[in-house]
């Protein structure tokens, strides 16, 4: 029913929205495999 001018902002929006959450948490990723793989004994 929607139009296709109604479905990319959406679209657009959402991979926005993941780059951002991933941006977010890739420093986290690597403070636990820092953690968890160099330094096991903290």
């Amino acid at each position: 029913m929607s139009s296709p001018t109604m479905v990319e902002p959406l679209v657009t929006n959402s991979l926005f929205i993941l780059l951002m959450l991933w941006l977010l948490a890739t420093p986290y990723v690597f403070l636990a495999y820092y953690h968890y793989a160099v330094r096991p004994d903290l």
